[in-house]
C-alpha cells in the first residue's frame, strides 16, 4: 500500500469516529454561557438509543447535545438537553477491578427530538443527521491494530455582534496502541506523544475505535509522563446500562423485580 493510500485510509476512518463523536456542552442557567465540553456517542442496545459519554464529564446538571441547526435570528445552535425525560446514570461498583464505573449514559428518544424540530418555525424542513453506532460493544481492544479517537472538544468562545458564539476544533489520535489493563481494569494505549491537557480537556466520553469501525472503548483520562490515554473498556458496557434500566424499573415499581 502506498503512502497516499495509507493517508487516504487514515483520513477516512478519523472521519467516520468525527461523526459519530457527539459535541456535548453543559450551559449555564440563563443559557448564554458555555461552562464545560464533552464528548459523546450514541449506541443502540436491543431497542433503544442511548448517549454514553465519561461518568465524571457529566456529573452536573444544564449538559446539551450539540446539533448542527442554527436558529438564525438568535445567532445561536439548537441543542437537545440532557434531562427532564432522560435519565443520566453513574453507577459505582464494588468489583475488584473496576471500583468506580466512570461512564454516564441516558436513554434518548430521537423520533422525539425530531418532531420538535418539524414543528419548530425556526428550523422548519430541517432533519436532524446522527450516526448510531449500531455495533456489538463486545469487543476487546486487538493489540495488532491501531485505535482512533477523534472529538471536537478544544473550544474557544468569541464574542461578536453583542453575541457569544462556541468555536470548536478537533483533537485525535490515530496510532493509539494497546498494551492491556491497569489494575483498576481501564484500558491502556500508549500514543506517540502527549500534547498537554488542555489538547485532550473535553474528550472525555468519545468512542475509541479500531479501523474497522468497532467501538472498544470510551475515553476516560490520560497521562502526560507516561503518554498513554485510558480507555472504560465498551465489553459488558450493554449489560452495565441493562442492568441500569431494570434498577431504575425496580425503585419505579417499589423495588419488586422487573417483568420479562
Amino acid at each position: 500500500m502506498s503512502d497516499d493510500e495509507i493517508k487516504a485510509n487514515i483520513q477516512t476512518v478519523l472521519e467516520h469516529c468525527r461523526k459519530l463523536t457527539l459535541q456535548l456542552a453543559r450551559l449555564s442557567s440563563d443559557h448564554k454561557q458555555v461552562e464545560g465540553v464533552a464528548s459523546g456517542f450514541f449506541v443502540r442496545i436491543g431497542d433503544a438509543i442511548y448517549l454514553v459519554s465519561a461518568g465524571h464529564a457529566l456529573e452536573k446538571n444544564g449538559w446539551v447535545i450539540e446539533t448542527t441547526f442554527t436558529i438564525e435570528n438568535e445567532c445561536r445552535t439548537a441543542c437537545i438537553p440532557i434531562g427532564g425525560p432522560w435519565t443520566l446514570k453513574k453507577l459505582t461498583i464494588g468489583s475488584s477491578k473496576l471500583q468506580e464505573v466512570d461512564i454516564a449514559w441516558a436513554r434518548v428518544n430521537l423520533e422525539a427530538f425530531q418532531k420538535s424540530v418539524t414543528e419548530n418555525k425556526q428550523l422548519r424542513g430541517r432533519s436532524f443527521e446522527y450516526l448510531v453506532y449500531e455495533g456489538s460493544l463486545e469487543h476487546a481492544p486487538d493489540a495488532k491494530e491501531p485505535h482512533i479517537y477523534a472529538a471536537a472538544n478544544r473550544a474557544t468562545l468569541i464574542a461578536a455582534l453583542g453575541k457569544t458564539y462556541l468555536e470548536r476544533d478537533f483533537s485525535y489520535e490515530y496510532e493509539m496502541e494497546y498494551k492491556g489493563l491497569t489494575a483498576d481494569g481501564l484500558c491502556v494505549f500508549s500514543i506517540p506523544k502527549h500534547k498537554g491537557h488542555a489538547y485532550y480537556k473535553g474528550a472525555s466520553g468519545s468512542p475509541i475505535i479500531e479501523p474497522s469501525g468497532k467501538v472498544v472503548a470510551v475515553l476516560v483520562k490520560g497521562c502526560e509522563t507516561k503518554n498513554e490515554l485510558y480507555g472504560y473498556p465498551a465489553r459488558g458496557l450493554a449489560d452495565l446500562i441493562k442492568i441500569g434500566g431494570e434498577v431504575e424499573q425496580m425503585g419505579a415499581t417499589g423495588g419488586k423485580a422487573p417483568k420479562k
